[in-house]
Parts: C-alpha cells; sequence; structure tokens
C-alpha cells in the first residue's frame, strides 16, 4: 500500500532499560560495572538540579528508573546487589516445560547484550520467525527460544551494513527484514534431553528451510549427536548461560550482570590452575549472556546445558557450586548406575529440561535437600527413605509437620512481598492522600523522583501546531462523502484518516477539482512496509472480477473530474493485479471520457510486462512512490521495495508512453539526510519523472516506525524550491501534503494549463503530433 497513514504521531517509544544515576554507580560492585561498560547511567528528571540517586537508604526505595523499573526490587538499601536471594522459597517446578530448548548465536557480526531492547523479536526477523513457529500449532510448538551474544566479536553490525539493533525499541514493533537481514548468519544450539546437544547452522533468514523444514534439520543434527554420559571426553562442552537481559527485567541486569562475570572468573581461575600442575582440564565450560528465560523474581538465572539444568536466585557466591556442577557429566545415566543422582547444585535448583513442573517437584522431594542449606550440596544416595530424610529436617525445622510438607516458590499461597516504593504508596494512600494532592502536585516525594506524580505521555513531544488540521467541512465535502454511502466505494482518504480529506474534497472549482483516493484489490496488502497501517497477509482473499465494471459504474454517477485509483500490493498474483487495474482504469475511460485519472500502482517486482499493460491503459497520471531516500529504505519498506526497483517502475513508465505524466512521492522525518534528498531528487530527475510531493511521516500506531523528526515548514519550502529548479513539471511539499493532496485541482490549474501553452508554440513532428512538454 503507497498512501500514507494519516492518524496522529507518537514519539513516544516504550523504552524499559536499566537506567541508574551516576551516584549508584560507585555503589555498584566493580564486577557488575565491568560487565556492563556499555550501559548508559541516567537519572530520573530532577524538578530543578540533578538528584543523587540512591544518596541513602531512603532515595534506594524511592526513586525508580526513567523506563518506570522500580530499582529498589534489585538492590538492597545500600545500593548493592542483595547477597540473599530475591525469594527464600525452594524453586523446583519453576523452569518451562520445553521439548528442546533452542538458543540463537550470531555467527559474523556481535550482537552485544547491552543493545538488546526488552523483546528481540521487535528487531531482529529471524528471531521473530521462529518465535512465530515456536506458538501453538506451529512446528517448533512447545520448543524454547532464546538468544545469546555468542562468540561472534570479530565484526560489529554496523560494520558489516547491518542495522544496529535500537534497545529502546518497543515491544509492539516487529522487524521488517531487509536484504542485509535476510542474510544475516546464526549459529543454533538445540539441547535435549539425557546431555544432548547439536549445532545447526550458520543459517540466515533466507535459508532457514532451504535443506529442508528446519524442524526436520534440528531431529536429525539431535539423533547424530552423542549424549555426553559418563566421564568426560576431550571434546565435551558445557555450556553456562545466564540471564542479563536488563531492559527486560532490572534484576537479570543487576545481579545478573554479577553473577556472569564471577562465573567468567571462576571458569578461567579453574583452566589456569589445571595448566599449571600440568593436566588437561577436565571439560570445556563457555559461559555466555542470554536474553529472558523467565523468572525475573528469581535473579539471577543460569542455565546449565546439555546437563539441562536450570538455576535461580544466584549469587556471586554461588559461581563455584554451578561451575562444579557443570564439570559433572551431563548425563544421570552415568550416576544411576551407582545408585546416585549426579551433582546438582540444590538450593538453586529450578528445574530440568523435558521434566514437567510436577515432574520437577518429585525430582526435587526425591533428590534435593530437605532444607535450603547452601552448604548441603553432596549428592545423595538414591533411594533414601522418606521418613529418614523428615528426620533429618525434622531437626532444622520449627515442627515436624513443616519438614514433611514443602512451601515453593510458585505455591498460590506464596505472595511476593511489596516493594518499599509500593509499600510507602498504599501507606500514604491509606492515610489521608486524595485526588486533590495529586492534582496540587503536593504528593510526598517519596512517591515519584520528580516530587510529584507524572500522568500521562510524560517527557514525549507534542505534535507541533502546524500538524494540527480543522476538523472539515463544507458543502461539497458533505457530498462526496453521502454520495460515498450510496456508491459502496472504499477511499483511502477515510480509510487512513487523511488529514487533508476537508481540502481535497471540497475543491476550489467545485465537484471538478475535487480529488478522491479510490483504493482497489481489497483492503489487505502482501507486504508489511513499517510505515503502513493498511493490514496485511500472505494470502489475502481473491480479487472480485466485478470490481472494474462496479468502480467505473460508481464513478461515472459520481460526477468527478479527477479521480485516483490505489491498491495494494498483491505478490500472491502472478502480475501483481496489473490486469486487474488496467481493466479498472479503462472501463472508467470508456464510461466518463472526460474524467482524469491517476493511478498510484506497486511496482509489480519491477515485472517490465505488467508496468506497460498500466501505463497504456489510458490514465493521465502514472504514479509510484519511492517514499523515503535510498539508505533508509531498508529499514521503512518492506524488504521486496526497492529504492532502484521503484525507479526502474517510473523510468520505463515514461519509455512507454512518453507523453504520459509519472509522480512520486517522500516522506521526510525517517531520519533521512538533507544530501539524501538532494541526491534523491537528482535520481528522480535522471528518471523523467514530472511530478513529486513531499510529507511529513506520521506514526499511524505504537506497532509502526517511529518518527525521527518533526520537520520545520522552512524545510519544506526550501525542498520545493530546490525540486523547481531542478526541472519538475509541478512540486507540493507540506507537513501535511500526501501523495494525492488536492491531485485533481493542482493537476487542471498547473499542470494543463502549461501543457496547452507548450502545445499552442511546440513545433509538429512528422506524425503531426505535439511534442511531450517536460
Amino acid at each position: 500500500m503507497s498512501c500514507w497513514a494519516s492518524s496522529s504521531a507518537s514519539l513516544r517509544a516504550v523504552a524499559p532499560r536499566l537506567a541508574r544515576s551516576r551516584a549508584a554507580a560507585a555503589t555498584l560492585p566493580t564486577q557488575s560495572l565491568a560487565a556492563r561498560p556499555a550501559t548508559r547511567l541516567v537519572a530520573a528528571k530532577p524538578p530543578t538540579s540533578p538528584a543523587r540517586l540512591f544518596s541513602s537508604a531512603t532515595a534506594a526505595r524511592a526513586n525508580t528508573s526513567v523506563s518506570g523499573q522500580d530499582l529498589s526490587i534489585a538492590l538492597d538499601d545500600n545500593g548493592n546487589i542483595p547477597a540473599a536471594p530475591y525469594s527464600p522459597l525452594p524453586l523446583a517446578g519453576t523452569s518451562p516445560s520445553y521439548k528442546v530448548h533452542l538458543i540463537v548465536h550470531p555467527y559474523d557480526h556481535a550482537r552485544p547484550a547491552d543493545t538488546w531492547p526488552s523483546h528481540l523479536e521487535s528487531v531482529s526477523p529471524f528471531l521473530s520467525e521462529l518465535e512465530s513457529r515456536a506458538k501453538k500449532g506451529g512446528s517448533l510448538e512447545g520448543y524454547g527460544i532464546s538468544f545469546s551474544a555468542g562468540d561472534a566479536r570479530a565484526v560489529s553490525s554496523s560494520e558489516a551494513g547491518l542495522q544496529a539493533w535500537d534497545p529502546s525499541t518497543s515491544r509492539m514493533m516487529r522487524a521488517v527484514p531487509n536484504s542485509a537481514q535476510e542474510d544475516e548468519r546464526f549459529v543454533v544450539h538445540a539441547y535435549t534431553t539425557n546431555g544432548t546437544m547439536a549445532k545447526i547452522g550458520p543459517v540466515s533468514l533466507a535459508t532457514l528451510d532451504n535443506s529442508g523444514a528446519f524442524r526436520q534439520r534440528i531431529d536429525d543434527a539431535l539423533a547424530a549427536a552423542q549424549p555426553q554420559t559418563g566421564r568426560a571426553k576431550p571434546d565435551d562442552e558445557t555450556h553456562v548461560y545466564v540471564c542479563t537481559h536488563g531492559a527486560r527485567d532490572c534484576r537479570c541486569g543487576v545481579a545478573g550482570t554479577a553473577v556472569l562475570q564471577a562465573l567468567k572468573d571462576e571458569v578461567r581461575a579453574h583452566q589456569a590452575a589445571a595448566i599449571k600442575t600440568g593436566k588437561q582440564t577436565p571439560k570445556n565450560v563457555r559461559v555466555y549472556p542470554v536474553s529472558h528465560v523467565g523468572g525475573h523474581a528469581w535473579a539471577a538465572n543460569a542455565l546449565v546445558y546439555p546437563h539441562g539444568d536450570w538455576y535461580g536466585n544466584l549469587r556471586t557466591t554461588d559461581s563455584k557450586l554451578v561451575l562444579r556442577a557443570a564439570l559433572a557429566p551431563a548425563s544421570s545415566a552415568h550416576d544411576l548406575e551407582d545408585m546416585r543422582e549426579r551433582l546438582v547444585h540444590w538450593p538453586r535448583w529450578r528445574g530440568r529440561l523435558g521434566l514437567s513442573k510436577a515432574a520437577q517437584r518429585d525430582h526435587f522431594a526425591e533428590w534435593g535437600p530437605p532444607t535450603v542449606n547452601t552448604a548441603h550440596i553432596t549428592p545423595r544416595s538414591r533411594g533414601l527413605a522418606t521418613a529418614s530424610r523428615a528426620a533429618l529436617s525434622s531437626s532444622s525445622l520449627s515442627t515436624s509437620s513443616a519438614a514433611s510438607v514443602r512451601t515453593y516458590a510458585t505455591d498460590a499461597a506464596e505472595k511476593a512481598k511489596p516493594s518499599a516504593r509500593m509499600q510507602a504508596f498504599r501507606e500514604k494512600l491509606a492515610a489521608d492522600l486524595s485526588i486533590d494532592d495529586f492534582a496540587a502536585g503536593d504528593v510526598d516525594p517519596l512517591l515519584s523522583s520528580a516530587g510529584r506524580v507524572q500522568m500521562g505521555r510524560v517527557g514525549e513531544a507534542r505534535l507541533p501546531k502546524h500538524l494540527k488540521t480543522q476538523i472539515p467541512t463544507g458543502a461539497n465535502y458533505t457530498r462526496i462523502k453521502s454520495d460515498l454511502r450510496g456508491l459502496g466505494l472504499s477511499t483511502v482518504c477515510e480509510e487512513a484518516r487523511c488529514p487533508n480529506i476537508g481540502e481535497c474534497w471540497g475543491g476550489s472549482g467545485g465537484k471538478d477539482t475535487a480529488t478522491a483516493t479510490i483504493m482497489i484489490m481489497g483492503d489487505t496488502c502482501t507486504r508489511g512496509c513499517r510505515f503502513c497501517a493498511v493490514k496485511t497477509s500472505r494470502t489475502p482473499a481473491a480479487l472480485d472480477p466485478h470490481e472494474p465494471e462496479n468502480t467505473a459504474e460508481a464513478i461515472s454517477r459520481w460526477g468527478l473530474g479527477y479521480i485516483v485509483l490505489t491498491s495494494v500490493d498483491r505478490d500472491d498474483l502472478a502480475d501483481g493485479g496489473a490486469a486487474h487495474i488496467a481493466s479498472t482504469i479503462s472501463k472508467i475511460k470508456a464510461k466518463s471520457p472526460k474524467i482524469l485519472v491517476e493511478a498510484l500502482v506497486p511496482d509489480f517486482s519491477g515485472d517490465r510486462a505488467c508496468i506497460e499493460q498500466v501505463a497504456q491503459s489510458g490514465l493521465d497520471v502514472f504514479a509510484h512512490n519511492v517514499e523515503t531516500v535510498e539508505r533508509t529504505t531498508p529499514s521503512v519498506r518492506d524488504r521486496r521495495a526497492k529504492y532502484r526497483q521503484s525507479l526502474a517502475v517510473l523510468k520505463h513508465a515514461k519509455t512507454v508512453k512518453p507523453d504520459l505524466i509519472t509522480k512520486t512521492s517522500i516522506m521526510l522525518g525517517c531520519g533521512e539526510q538533507d544530501a539524501e534528498v538532494e541526491q534523491t531528487l537528482r535520481d528522480l530527475r535522471e528518471a523523467e519523472v514530472d511530478v513529486v510531493t513531499f510529507g511529513q511521516y506520521m506514526r499511524p500506531t505504537k506497532r509502526h516506525m517511529k518518527v525521527h523528526e518533526y520537520v520545520q515548514p522552512d524545510m519544506f519550502a526550501h525542498w520545493q524550491k530546490r525540486a523547481e529548479q531542478l526541472g519538475f513539471l509541478y512540486v507540493a511539499s507540506g507537513p501535511l501534503v500526501r501523495s494525492s493532496y488536492k491531485a485533481g485541482e493542482f493537476f487542471i490549474e498547473n499542470v494543463l494549463k502549461q501543457r496547452k501553452a507548450q502545445q499552442a508554440t511546440a513545433p509538429v513532428d512528422k506524425h503531426n503530433q505535439l511534442r511531450p512538454a517536460v
């Protein structure tokens, strides 16, 4: 769909980042800061002077980050990572029941953890595709999907020409793949039960199913892999993944980063000790950061694979015990021979891959320690009687009944304690806080870092005045709107809530110069441009064979002097809908020869035969939008819509019919630079484009691309003047201008008048035809 949605734009982007003041940096452990050097420390907005976050225990409880995360849940009263776990209850049964866990590693280009937004599928088309397949009914149903920074550190994404991930990207966004993102390669590590792991790849979005279904490739790789049982072999590997996804939850960013660094230090110390004594390390242990795995309340979380064990509530003091468990055999088959479970760090054990939540609890009841004791890590003999376990635990519990009945972190009866900030807010409400306090701003500073309650879109740039329009009125507007209801036509003007609907439908010359844009070929597009609000589908409904005749009949009875036809992209059709568009135009011309027809058409995937069919159908203006400059095209338009391809479409239409007026539109505010706009205008003139329009990009919904900049009216005037200097036949430029803005009025009053003036003085060629004006 080429028309722009025109609803009010919103600049607010959900940015769930871990934010804290520079004063807090001094209180965080050195290992936490060293492990996350790229994290930007930001203080909450002060009323007058910069507030020192965490300057005292009270400030630590009171302040929140700019992303709305309450840092009091991640740090203790002194602003440090708490030594004790966030939850003291046994965690068994809190890990997901995955059949297979897939962890995606970048292969060629680094994707550091500090660039991860809260939801990675919003920036990575590859992860988005895997997530969709893992949903109910998908080919990967029951599989877990996570992302790790991996070992690809040689080349950054920006150096490789890839778009760097924006950590502030909203969870509502969905990445639109371009050619570079389709070719970005990843290695997928697949882990399943019995200590089995396999590596698939390198694989990209473009090659995901090239060698057969991806699910089948995973199954074949796991079937061919050898389980890591018994004594460690030289090629055995253990992978420890620690959740450091601070954009998802600040506890993972704070506690997880500290545990990640502590584990890396322990691995290096273990390897150094082995080398010093002249021994080979029994197993290669690699430690990686990993994205959200579930269980923020139990941060830090760690996954030990291919063992399949999940741990939670970890602190730096647990790193030696986790490494000890990781060096044990990956499969329990060897240990069961001598009636023992393998070495597991039971006090922090959340569950195991392949077990249901109930089975995880049963396994913990069979093998886990009777009490949560950090010193109790020795594996016990299998088959220990329940009565004996109860006897052991009775010495540490107050009553014998408490020894036989375990309480778990997942029990509904156990509710997490509210944070200090929430508790203070409740106490204040219970005391004397009223709605008048909120209105007057006399709220205790404990409730807001700014000294008052912040409500609404705080910090968001307001819509400039020049983008606000009047409610459409007028006799002509009312008449056209009434006609639409009777004719059963659908216009983009109404569907996209265009702000210029009153001007276009009003028309200074009445219905002869009024402009309306009719959308044909349905309301569902096969492409997903990031700026467009039209719904998308790979398999839209079939075309209505009677639509060309019905549309022509309705327009002939409507009585307008200028009509614009636009359509969705239909890549599901062999000709992209070219025959349908050409048929509609020819039927309109047959019924109303005097009507002027402009067609805003797709690119037909560059098919020249389709372009020729539409260009020769009798239309007066051939329009196709390049939308933006060449650099931003991959991130703004669908991956199948290419800048050079759009230029070729416009140039070929002009070649087929030289007297045909060609037209295009450019959106400003998408991150383009002035030099790039200038080059785009030169490219369009080289393609012999006659008309160009400039308009401000407006964000339809929060799921769409953010507005990079609200361009000032004087810049629109500058580009209009520049385009006219380059020789364009007509230029319309303004914040509210759209591709069909007052097209009929401007075409009749400007283009046709100029053509008539040129035709009166132009020489006649050998075919007795007037030379086309340029």
